[in-house]
């Protein structure tokens, strides 16, 4: 299907780790709107896992959207059907309950009642929630975790089955964390040198590096059968995160082993008379990463909109490739041991699944 210029400019965006993003300078409410808090033309509620999102249109319909994009044109899941002329409108949680869109920009200069969802209710405080579901409630409280029913819903819902294509994967490095790091012995030799002179020797070969990737998606669509996304996945290079430059195929709720051959090449030299140790070592890192997916989304009612996914990777990779050569005796002086850093030799990769 083609996408519209907005859906693009959202893909495009610096906030596409929690779309949508409203155009035009518009506010974004996620979850939930409090009592009294002002929702003018342009502003969005997004549901917390960034799937359906409510916005008030420039002609005072109160729209109830799937996916990122407004001009999406299987997006719309409910609206109020109650067009004005093209103006400034706003809406609010009135301390009655009653859910009401009026003409004007605020209640300083409101201009008269557009709709309402005409029921009220006991109580101080009052909410509208957009829910996970795509339902709109209004809600006795002060937020989703002092709910005290429901007032009014639009009792609309819809659920996301199935990825019909993979747009673009945006990993969360600020929330990325390192749960394991370990260190972990490849190759090691003993040379000998006899001889009254130094001796030059090379440190080489290959080691097989086994990488794992995963990705859980919330909620758990599953990928069209005929889906492909490969890309860098995230990883540790030091004491940084990093996107891994060879490209590993992205798969819904399911993990992906990869190996890789490394290779390694440096020289050393072995004192007269003595035996060194030459030793490659690399240290694995396990990692956590939020990620929002941005992809064609197909949902249970049949519609296909651009919407984007929330869920979290996980991942295993190597790095700090190191050669060590140590004098080898019987009490060893670690003071003697020589580090260095190695860049892996380019090698066959092999994926498995």
């Amino acid at each position: 299907m083609p996408f519209t210029d907005t859906a693009m400019q959202l893909i495009d965006h610096d906030a596409i780790a929690s779309p949508p993003f409203p155009p035009h300078g518009g506010r974004r409410f996620t979850g939930c709107l409090p009592m009294n808090q002002i929702l003018q033309v342009g502003d969005f509620l997004v549901s917390a896992n960034g799937l359906f999102f409510a916005t008030l249109a420039g002609d005072g319909t109160f729209r109830v959207y799937r996916g990122i994009d407004t001009d999406e044109e299987q997006g719309v899941l409910w609206c109020s059907r109650k067009a004005g002329e093209r103006g400034r409108y706003f809406a609010l949680v009135q301390s009655d309950g009653n859910f009401c869109i009026y003409q004007g920009s605020d209640l300083a200069h409101n201009c008269g009642w557009h709709w309402g969802t005409q029921m009220t209710a006991q109580g101080q405080q009052f909410y509208a929630a957009m829910q996970d579901d795509g339902n709109f409630s209004i809600r006795a409280g002060t937020g989703p975790d002092d709910s005290r029913g429901v007032v009014w819903a639009t009792s609309v819902t819809d659920h996301v089955l199935s990825i019909e294509e993979v747009l673009h994967i945006e990993y969360d490095f600020a929330n990325a964390c390192v749960l394991r790091t370990s260190p972990a012995s490849q190759y090691s030799e003993v040379v000998t040198n006899h001889t009254a002179t130094p001796s030059a020797h090379t440190l080489a070969g290959a080691i097989a590096i086994t990488e794992t990737s995963s990705w859980t998606n919330t909620p758990a669509a599953t990928l069209g059968p005929d889906v492909e996304y490969r890309h860098g996945v995230p990883g540790v290079s030091g004491d940084d995160f990093i996107l891994s430059d060879e490209p590993v195929d992205y798969v819904a709720n399911c993990a992906v082993t990869r190996q890789t051959a490394w290779a390694f090449d440096t020289p050393y030299n072995v004192p007269p008379h003595a035996s060194m140790r030459a030793a490659i070592a690399l240290t694995y890192s396990t990692v956590s990463v939020p990620y929002v997916l941005v992809g064609q989304l197909r949902f249970e009612s049949g519609a296909r909109v651009v919407g984007a996914i929330q869920g979290n990777y996980l991942g295993t990779n190597a790095h700090s490739l190191t050669a060590s050569f140590t004098p080898h005796d019987p009490s060893p002086n670690m003071g003697k041991r020589i580090l260095r850093p190695l860049r892996p030799l380019s090698g066959m990769v092999a994926y498995q699944r």
